[in-house]
């Protein structure tokens, strides 16, 4: 399971069109509240729409105490019988209450063209890789396979040595971008058996 616990600082909002995607603008926390506000550029462009009607398109810089109702709108009720299968194909806790995390995860889609996308605080590290590695449930043989990365070198890099840095942005971009770390997956997962390829691409389709 990916642990986000305290590495992300904010959600970026982007607006996704079938060719197209547009930063719209983020959502942070500030004072105990929330804070929302619209990228300029976005502002200013054509075809534009509002995130919600609470967030008229300004280039005011919205606060609440609580989550904007729009958001909020995007998470599921934890009592949806379905809740836990959905934390766990994000890999996160049933339990977590980061109102950030959750919307970049389970709530990162929906009915409309939104789109959230978590911005991290902290830098990409080896234990992040060896996070991701066990919620797919891979060896370190087989993810140095699939993602064409050497296994001396994973190793490395999961037990602190952060020397591979190239390696780190690599499979960084896999963590962040699921639909690319599938397509990789779908390329060079030959490696692993039937049901576990297919296993590893349920858990990337799930969280694009």
């Amino acid at each position: 399971m990916i642990s986000h616990e305290e590495k992300i600082e904010a959600v970026a909002v982007y607006l996704e069109k079938r060719k197209t995607r547009t930063f719209v603008g983020k959502l942070y926390h500030e004072d105990g509240g929330f804070v929302f506000e619209y990228d300029t550029k976005y502002l200013y462009g054509k075809q534009v729409i509002p995130v919600g009607v609470e967030l008229p398109l300004t280039n005011q810089v919205y606060r609440s105490n609580k989550l904007f109702r729009s958001f909020e709108d995007r998470l599921p009720s934890r009592e949806n019988p379905a809740y836990g299968e959905y934390c766990q194909a994000a890999g996160i806790s049933e339990n977590e209450r980061n109102l950030l995390i959750l919307l970049a995860t389970i709530g990162k889609r929906g009915p409309s063209s939104f789109v959230f996308e978590p911005i991290f605080r902290h830098s990409f590290d080896g234990k992040s890789i060896r996070d991701y590695r066990e919620w797919l449930h891979l060896t370190t043989r087989e993810f140095a396979s699939c993602f064409e990365i050497s296994r001396s070198s994973l190793l490395r890099l999961e037990h602190g040595d952060h020397s591979g840095n190239e390696i780190l942005k690599r499979v960084e971009i896999y963590v962040r971008f699921p639909e690319v770390a599938l397509n990789q997956i779908k390329r060079k997962g030959g490696i692993l058996t039937r049901e576990k390829r297919r296993s590893v691409e349920r858990k990337l389709e799930r969280k694009r």
